[in-house]
């Protein structure tokens, strides 16, 4: 009976194991928050590396948007390294802009993200985002 025990126990365990490993791996891009500051507007990025795999260089090619939907301005911000498994926190400022003026954010290419996260899988396939409160990140 213990071993009969045993036994299902250990096979809900590898299935339970199986079906976590079966998971997309995932480069997930959060704005998290935009704060003004005396000479901009400051983003707050959380990045969290599900990949299986770290990722010393992450460069995104961003376009901000203003209220009216004009581009205000481009450009490429350096989120790694980020550790495999791990979650890392990005700051980066934009001089001379209100973050009330921000509408939405472009994640427009990948530049650089190396080393690739899984073997025959692009940083750009992996890469998915989301945004924390009135200002949208999108693909």
């Amino acid at each position: 009976m213990r071993a009969r025990l045993l036994t299902m126990a250990l096979a809900a365990l590898c299935l339970a194991a199986r079906g976590a490993a079966a998971g997309p791996a995932t480069l997930a891009v959060e704005l998290n928050r935009l704060e003004n500051q005396p000479e901009g507007c400051r983003s707050y990025m959380v990045v969290t590396n599900s990949t299986g795999a770290a990722v010393e260089r992450l460069t995104l090619d961003l376009v901000i948007f203003d209220r009216d939907g004009l581009i205000d301005r481009r450009l490429a911000v350096d989120l790694g390294p980020v550790a495999a498994g791990r979650t890392r926190v990005r700051v980066f400022d934009m001089a001379g802009l209100d973050c009330a003026d921000v509408a939405r954010v472009l994640v427009n290419e990948v530049l650089s993200c190396t080393p690739e996260p899984a073997e025959g899988e692009a940083c750009g396939a992996a890469l998915a985002v989301s945004a924390r409160g009135p200002v949208d990140l999108i693909r």
